[in-house]
Protein backbone atom coordinates (compact mmCIF):
# COMPACT_ATOMS: atom_id res chain seq x y z
CA UNK A 1 0.00 0.00 0.00
CA UNK A 2 2.58 2.57 0.67
CA UNK A 3 4.87 1.62 -2.44
CA UNK A 4 1.80 2.54 -4.15
CA UNK A 5 1.01 5.56 -2.87
CA UNK A 6 4.91 7.09 -2.80
CA UNK A 7 4.83 5.01 -6.77
CA UNK A 8 1.70 7.21 -7.30
CA UNK A 9 2.88 10.54 -5.56
CA UNK A 10 6.28 9.80 -7.90
CA UNK A 11 4.27 9.51 -11.26
CA UNK A 12 3.38 13.46 -11.38
CA UNK A 13 6.63 13.89 -11.95
CA UNK A 14 8.33 11.05 -13.41
CA UNK A 15 12.07 12.04 -13.93
CA UNK A 16 11.82 12.32 -9.94
CA UNK A 17 11.63 8.63 -9.97
CA UNK A 18 14.77 7.87 -11.88
CA UNK A 19 16.83 11.39 -10.49
CA UNK A 20 15.82 9.80 -7.25
CA UNK A 21 17.73 6.64 -8.16
CA UNK A 22 20.55 8.06 -9.31
CA UNK A 23 20.87 10.96 -6.54
CA UNK A 24 20.37 8.14 -3.81
CA UNK A 25 23.04 6.00 -4.48
CA UNK A 26 25.42 6.33 -2.51
CA UNK A 27 28.41 5.40 -5.47
CA UNK A 28 27.28 8.79 -7.20
CA UNK A 29 28.22 12.00 -5.26
CA UNK A 30 25.61 14.56 -6.30
CA UNK A 31 28.92 16.99 -6.47
CA UNK A 32 30.20 14.71 -8.82
CA UNK A 33 27.46 14.34 -11.06
CA UNK A 34 27.23 18.11 -11.44
CA UNK A 35 30.54 18.48 -12.32
CA UNK A 36 29.83 15.80 -15.08
CA UNK A 37 26.90 18.33 -16.32
CA UNK A 38 28.52 21.47 -15.82
CA UNK A 39 28.72 21.64 -20.00
CA UNK A 40 25.38 21.05 -20.55
CA UNK A 41 22.70 23.12 -19.78
CA UNK A 42 19.80 21.37 -20.12
CA UNK A 43 21.36 18.24 -17.92
CA UNK A 44 22.39 20.59 -15.51
CA UNK A 45 19.23 22.64 -15.55
CA UNK A 46 17.38 19.07 -14.65
CA UNK A 47 19.65 18.03 -12.56
CA UNK A 48 18.90 20.65 -10.00
CA UNK A 49 14.99 20.64 -11.03
CA UNK A 50 14.99 17.16 -9.99
CA UNK A 51 16.99 17.55 -6.68
CA UNK A 52 14.97 20.43 -5.29
CA UNK A 53 11.86 18.07 -6.44
CA UNK A 54 13.40 15.01 -4.35
CA UNK A 55 14.09 17.55 -1.42
CA UNK A 56 10.35 18.61 -1.24
CA UNK A 57 8.63 15.42 -1.50
CA UNK A 58 11.53 14.64 1.46
CA UNK A 59 10.37 17.48 3.31
CA UNK A 60 6.86 16.70 2.31
CA UNK A 61 6.36 13.52 3.13
CA UNK A 62 9.62 11.59 5.43
CA UNK A 63 11.35 14.94 7.10
CA UNK A 64 10.03 14.96 10.91
CA UNK A 65 8.09 17.81 11.76
CA UNK A 66 10.16 21.22 12.83
CA UNK A 67 10.51 21.10 16.86
CA UNK A 68 7.90 23.25 18.58
CA UNK A 69 8.98 26.01 20.97
CA UNK A 70 8.60 25.29 24.20
CA UNK A 71 8.01 28.05 26.26
CA UNK A 72 10.71 28.46 29.04
CA UNK A 73 9.64 27.26 32.33
CA UNK A 74 8.92 29.74 34.86
CA UNK A 75 9.60 27.53 38.33
CA UNK A 76 12.63 29.38 39.97
CA UNK A 77 16.51 27.76 39.76
CA UNK A 78 17.01 25.86 43.54
CA UNK A 79 20.73 25.79 41.96
CA UNK A 80 23.13 27.88 43.86
CA UNK A 81 25.01 30.48 41.78
CA UNK A 82 27.95 30.05 43.72
CA UNK A 83 30.69 28.32 41.15
CA UNK A 84 31.86 25.83 44.00
CA UNK A 85 28.54 24.37 44.49
CA UNK A 86 28.63 20.98 43.99
CA UNK A 87 24.78 20.56 43.65
CA UNK A 88 25.15 22.38 40.02
CA UNK A 89 28.05 20.66 39.08
CA UNK A 90 25.96 17.32 39.84
CA UNK A 91 22.73 18.22 38.04
CA UNK A 92 24.60 20.24 35.11
CA UNK A 93 25.73 16.47 33.73
CA UNK A 94 22.33 15.54 33.55
CA UNK A 95 21.27 18.53 31.69
CA UNK A 96 21.00 17.59 28.09
CA UNK A 97 20.35 19.91 25.03
CA UNK A 98 17.85 18.84 22.59
CA UNK A 99 19.26 17.37 19.34
CA UNK A 100 19.02 19.97 16.72
CA UNK A 101 16.83 18.77 14.04
CA UNK A 102 18.98 18.01 10.53
CA UNK A 103 18.57 17.93 6.96
CA UNK A 104 19.39 13.99 6.51
CA UNK A 105 18.88 14.45 2.58
CA UNK A 106 21.20 17.43 2.73
CA UNK A 107 23.92 15.53 4.78
CA UNK A 108 23.45 12.81 2.85
CA UNK A 109 24.88 14.91 -0.48
CA UNK A 110 27.60 16.10 1.57
CA UNK A 111 28.96 12.67 2.24
CA UNK A 112 31.77 11.49 0.14
CA UNK A 113 31.25 9.00 -3.01
CA UNK A 114 31.51 5.45 -2.33
CA UNK A 115 33.36 2.95 -4.01
CA UNK A 116 31.18 1.79 -7.16
CA UNK A 117 32.95 -1.57 -7.11
CA UNK A 118 32.54 -2.59 -4.10
CA UNK A 119 29.77 -0.71 -2.70
CA UNK A 120 25.90 -2.23 -2.77
CA UNK A 121 22.98 0.83 -2.30
CA UNK A 122 21.30 -1.64 -0.73
CA UNK A 123 23.55 -2.53 2.03
CA UNK A 124 24.94 0.95 2.41
CA UNK A 125 21.46 2.35 2.82
CA UNK A 126 20.35 -0.89 5.30
CA UNK A 127 23.71 -0.20 7.57
CA UNK A 128 22.84 3.88 8.00
CA UNK A 129 19.92 3.66 8.51
CA UNK A 130 20.42 4.56 12.01
CA UNK A 131 21.99 7.77 10.84
CA UNK A 132 19.58 8.26 8.43
CA UNK A 133 16.25 7.09 9.50
CA UNK A 134 13.43 9.33 7.84
CA UNK A 135 15.77 9.63 4.41
CA UNK A 136 15.63 5.45 4.74
CA UNK A 137 12.36 5.24 4.52
CA UNK A 138 12.19 7.39 1.30
CA UNK A 139 15.31 5.29 -0.11
CA UNK A 140 13.63 1.96 0.71
CA UNK A 141 10.09 3.19 -0.99
CA UNK A 142 12.19 4.41 -3.97
CA UNK A 143 14.49 1.96 -4.27
CA UNK A 144 11.70 -0.93 -4.07
CA UNK A 145 10.00 -0.13 -6.81
CA UNK A 146 9.94 -2.48 -9.72
CA UNK A 147 11.22 -1.57 -12.99
CA UNK A 148 9.42 -1.06 -15.88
Amino acid sequence: MVCTQVFLSIVKNPNLLLTSGIVLDPRMSYSALKDEFENDVDLSSHLEISKDDLHEHYKDHYAPPPPSLSQPSSQPSILSTSKASPQKNFISRFNRKPRTSTDELVEFWSLPQEDFENCDPLHWWYGRRAQFPNLYRLVRDIFSIPGV
